[in-house]
């Protein structure tokens, strides 16, 4: 017997119900006896703060979350575990990496192996490789990236490359969790259209996220979740009604910000810095700049990423760079750190070395903190929270050598500077994604590192997160020699510190612009 097509099943009728279920999580009970049903007809947003539990619910529904208690149904005719369609930051980090491992395996194969494509995502799972129909080519607009190398796509590109495998592999619903994330506003509103667009093609969604702001029109259910217990669900004008949204994600005991948006208390005071630091390196004795960039090219393929970049970082100063998904900022960052093979074909010069002079890669890295959502799904280990911070030392994931005591105290102050101090024990894949995101803060400072890269760092950040990581990343660049670059496609999420701004506008051009900031760059924003 087939599987109903999504037409077939009457609305109104149950597909899946959660009874009674209660997670185990950290080595406790999480979300008790929970109680959620979906209905045919019903497209669902899953809202609520970071670590929440929405990752976690609704993987329940995708058999990827043990549960310890209760039971889930599936009614006759609804979807099979398997056939429901599946989207995360984790599965597209997932494939980066591998497409990481097949290109330095190519590397070693002379070009022999085959580099990922986009029809390797699209097809995984699904069996035989039938092209995708045509109504869900047209609106992911897929035909220009058919067949082409995944390192050569944008996360745009790969994010909608993903849902179509998502939605191929599915019968009728759809769990997306965070889709927004990552991506330049332009692709959230195209994300937006995509699912309504799904929605009337017959499918279901539950949309998992922490923008409320950026619902889909036809969302017509909302579960809300706050510290792991579930606080309100049902039709989203009834829940808008009882209780306004913004209030999920009020943090207790935020710090308060000055006119300026600067932090006026934070966890912990400064901690000093290490006079052995890099920072006291005599890279600067010349007054050589930091980084110097001429008339920088890269290509992949016929598409120019950047095109005669003249960039020059001094010492003191501060840089945001902005541009759309697909404009060269992970390339440029690539580039500075030596993890593109098209740094040493330039003339790029980093603490007064021209690259590819001599100075190894490690060299390059102990004067080097970087934090990035790509990083961090690199720790996907059981480590604790101290040792990733000690891995800072040696630029390791995962720890090899014993820290002294004077580093280990180090790492201490740097966890309570940013609020982690009691979470030394813990285990870093146990953590809320916020709470990640400041381990590795603590991780990239501890060596005290000439320069700070922070690559997206609000990506995946609930508000009040996102307010917290900007107020900490103002305090390091007022009150360290430690220099910034920092990596956003949004303009507000911008630190009051920066100096310069380099703007990428996808066509391989760029603009230098001196910012003058206002406290109202560090408002709330989606």
């Amino acid at each position: 017997m087939t599987n109903p097509t999504p037409h077939d099943i009457a609305p109104g009728s149950p597909l899946i119900t959660l009874e009674n279920v209660t997670l185990r999580l950290r080595d406790r009970p999480f979300l008790p006896k929970t109680r959620w049903q979906i209905r045919s007809g019903e497209n669902w947003a899953v809202l609520g703060p970071n670590g929440a539990g929405k990752t976690a619910l609704t993987g329940v529904l995708v058999g990827r979350t043990p549960y310890s208690e209760g039971r889930v149904i599936r009614h006759e005719g609804s979807a099979d575990i398997h056939r429901i369609g599946y989207l995360s930051l984790e599965l597209q980090e997932n494939w980066l990496a591998a497409a990481e491992r097949a290109e330095t395996a190519r590397s070693f194969s002379n070009g022999a192996d085959e580099p990922i494509r986009s029809t390797d995502l699209l097809h995984a799972d699904t069996g035989p490789r039938h092209p995708p129909p045509h109504d869900l080519l047209s609106l992911l607009e897929l035909e220009p990236l058919m067949n082409k190398e995944l390192r050569s796509l944008s996360t745009g590109e790969i994010r909608r490359v993903l849902l179509a495998g998502a939605v191929m592999r599915s019968e009728r619903l759809l769990v997306l969790d965070e889709p927004f994330e990552g991506v330049d506003s332009g692709a959230r509103e195209h994300f937006r259209h995509i699912m309504t667009g799904l929605i009337r093609m017959g499918r279901q969604i539950v949309l998992v996220t922490h923008r409320f702001q950026l619902l889909p029109e036809a969302i017509s259910h909302v579960l809300c979740l706050k510290d792991g217990r579930l606080v309100a669900r049902g039709p989203l004008e009834k829940v808008l009604s009882e209780q306004p949204l913004s209030r999920l994600y009020e943090k207790p005991g935020r710090r308060s910000t000055g006119a300026a948006g600067r932090p006026t208390g934070r966890p912990s005071p400064m901690p000093p810095r290490d006079a052995s630091g890099p920072e006291n390196r005599r890279h600067r004795a010349n007054g050589s700049p930091t980084l110097e960039m001429n008339d920088v090219t890269v290509r992949h393929g016929n598409r120019c990423i950047l095109k005669n970049l003249n960039w020059t970082v001094r010492a003191g100063e501060h840089w945001g760079v902005l541009g759309p998904n697909g404009a060269g900022k992970t390339t440029l960052l690539n580039l500075i750190s030596g993890d593109h093979l098209q740094a040493y074909a330039n003339d790029i010069f980093l603490f007064g070395h021209r690259r590819g002079s001599g100075e190894s890669i490690w060299d390059i890295k102990s004067r080097i903190g970087l934090v990035s959502s790509e990083f961090q799904f690199r720790f996907n280990r059981p480590f604790r929270v101290r040792d990733v911070v000690h891995s800072g030392f040696f630029d390791s994931v995962g720890l090899y050598r014993s820290v002294t005591r004077h580093q280990a105290n180090a790492a201490m102050r740097w966890l309570a500077f940013f609020g982690m101090a009691e979470k030394a024990a813990s285990v870093f894949n146990r953590l809320s994604y916020g709470e990640k995101r400041l381990v590795l803060l603590a991780r990239a400072m501890v060596k005290n590192p000439n320069l700070l890269i922070l690559d997206e760092p609000c990506q995946g950040l609930d508000p009040a997160n996102r307010r917290v990581i900007i107020d900490l990343v103002d305090t390091i660049g007022m009150e360290t020699p430690t220099q910034i670059l920092y990596v956003t496609h949004h303009e507000y999420e911008l630190p009051s510190c920066l100096t310069h701004i380099l703007a990428l506008d996808g066509s391989g051009d760029s603009t230098i612009i001196r910012p003058r900031f206002k406290s109202e760059r560090h408002a709330a924003r989606p």
